[in-house]
C-alpha cells in the first residue's frame, strides 16, 4: 500500500457559503449541517483523511469560520485519543489572511501555499469538505504516483443530465484530455453517463507550487480556470471510483441533493451505510449511534416523548417528537421539536425549531408554499426565516412554536 503518510499534505476545503442549501446555512457553515441525524458533513471527509493514515490536515475557512474552528479544535483532541498521532501531525483551520477573503477553490490554496514551501510533502491532496462518501485515499495516491501525472482527478459516472452540477472530463485510458465545468447536458446523448469530477484531487507538489506562481489574479477556481489550463500543458490522469466496491458519493450542494443523500441511509439496504464496516469509523464529536426501526435512523440522543409513528425519517440527536406525532419520509435536524399529533411528510425541519401541536406539514403544497420553503423536488423546509403570508404563523428559533391560525 502507498505510504502516504509523511510525503501527502492534505487541503481541506471548507470555505464556501452553501448558499443553495439555504436556509439551514443562515446559522451554521455547510460543513457543520448535521447529516443522518449523527454526523456534520465535514465528518465523511475527516474521516477518510485519518483512516487513510493522513495526519497533515490544513481546513480553509471562510464562512461562519468560528463554529468550524471551534468544531476542529476540540475534533483534533478527539481525534488523538482515538487515532495514532504524532508530534508533527496536524489538524489546523486556516481562515483568509487579515482583509482578505478566499475568491475560490484554487485562491484559497494558492493563499496557503507557504505551508509547502518546508514541506517534504511529495503530493498534495485537495479535498471539499461538503461531500457524503467513504473513500480510501491510498489508492488514489498510489495510481497518482504510477502514472506520472503532475494531476490526478478522482471521478465518478453520472448520468448525462446532471452534467450542469459537476465538472465533467473526457479521457482516454487514464489521460484526461479535457475538462468541461458544468457544461450544458444537451451537448450529451440522451441516456449516456458523464465522467464527473468529485472535487478530489491529487498535485505533486512541484506543479501545484508552480501553479500558484504563475496563475493570474483571475485565475481562482479550479474548476473554471486552472485544471482546463493545465491538462493543455501537463499531464492530468483520471481515478474512476466507481470502480471500487465501495463507491458511494453524493455532493449535498441543494436542499433537494442534501434530502436524498440522508434517505439513502434508510431501508433494510440502504445505499450509504456509514456504520457498516468498523475497521472505517466515520468520526463523530456527538454520539453517533443510532436505532433502526420502522425504516428511519433514529439518533439515540433523540426523545421520543410518547408513542409516536415515524416512517423513513432521520431523527438526529437533540430532537423530539411528542406522542401522537406522524412523521414519515422527513428529516429533523437537532432541537428541532414536533409537537403533538402534528403530522410531517416530505420535509426538512430546521434546527432548534418548535412545531405546534396538531400542524400538518406536506399534506397540501399549496398551503405549504404559503406558509414555507418548498424545494422543486416538493420538499417543505420548515425553517425560522419561513415567510408569512394569509395564513399567519410565527416561526422563531428554540423557544417560540410554530403556530398556525
Amino acid at each position: 500500500m502507498f505510504n502516504s503518510r509523511n510525503t501527502t499534505q492534505v487541503f481541506i476545503l471548507a470555505g464556501g457559503m452553501g448558499e443553495r442549501l439555504a436556509p439551514l446555512t443562515e446559522v451554521k457553515p455547510k460543513p457543520a449541517i448535521t447529516f443522518g441525524g449523527t454526523h456534520q458533513i465535514l465528518d465523511f471527509t475527516l474521516s477518510n483523511c485519518v483512516n487513510s493514515g493522513l495526519r497533515n490536515i490544513l481546513v480553509l475557512t471562510q464562512y461562519q469560520r468560528d463554529y468550524l474552528h471551534d468544531y476542529i479544535r476540540v475534533g483534533r483532541l478527539k481525534l488523538a485519543q482515538t487515532f495514532e498521532w504524532g508530534s508533527g501531525d496536524q489538524l489546523l483551520p486556516l481562515p483568509p489572511a487579515s482583509g482578505k477573503r478566499y475568491r475560490g477553490t484554487a485562491d484559497a490554496v494558492f493563499q496557503n501555499i507557504s505551508f509547502l514551501h518546508s514541506s517534504s510533502a511529495e503530493h498534495v491532496l485537495i479535498a471539499s469538505g461538503d461531500h457524503i462518501y467513504s473513500m480510501d485515499y491510498r489508492p488514489l495516491l498510489a495510481h497518482h504516483a504510477a502514472s506520472g501525472a503532475e494531476m490526478t482527478i478522482a471521478a465518478v459516472r453520472r448520468p448525462a443530465n446532471e452534467a450542469s452540477s459537476f465538472g465533467v472530463l473526457k479521457v482516454d485510458g487514464h489521460k484526461v484530455t479535457d475538462f468541461i465545468e458544468k457544461p450544458d447536458p444537451e451537448t450529451f446523448p440522451v441516456g449516456e453517463d458523464v465522467l464527473a469530477s468529485m472535487g478530489v484531487y491529487v498535485f505533486t507538489r512541484r506543479c501545484l507550487m508552480e501553479l500558484a506562481q504563475r496563475a493570474m489574479l483571475s485565475e481562482t477556481d479550479f474548476g473554471c480556470h486552472i485544471i482546463p489550463n493545465l491538462i493543455r500543458r501537463q499531464r492530468v490522469a483520471a481515478y474512476d471510483f466507481d470502480t471500487l466496491p465501495r463507491s458511494y458519493w453524493r455532493d449535498v450542494g441543494t436542499l433537494d441533493s442534501y434530502f436524498s443523500a440522508n434517505m439513502d441511509l434508510l431501508g433494510v439496504q440502504p445505499k450509504f451505510d456509514p456504520d457498516a464496516d468498523a475497521g472505517w469509523p466515520v468520526f463523530s464529536l456527538n454520539d453517533s449511534s443510532s436505532v433502526r426501526t420502522g425504516g428511519s435512523r433514529i439518533s439515540s440522543r433523540a426523545l421520543l416523548a410518547g408513542p409516536c409513528i415515524i416512517r423513513r425519517s432521520v431523527i438526529s440527536h437533540g430532537s423530539c417528537v411528542e406522542a401522537g406525532a406522524i412523521v414519515e419520509n422527513s428529516i429533523i435536524l437537532p432541537g428541532a421539536h414536533i409537537g403533538k399529533k402534528a403530522v410531517l411528510r416530505n420535509a426538512i425541519v430546521a434546527e432548534g425549531v418548535r412545531v405546534a401541536d396538531g400542524l400538518e406539514v406536506g399534506l397540501n403544497r399549496n398551503l405549504d408554499a404559503m406558509r414555507f420553503e418548498v424545494t422543486p423536488g416538493g420538499i417543505v423546509v420548515v425553517n425560522v426565516s419561513a415567510r408569512r403570508r394569509s395564513r399567519p404563523f410565527t416561526l422563531v428559533r428554540f423557544t417560540p412554536e410554530v403556530t398556525a391560525a
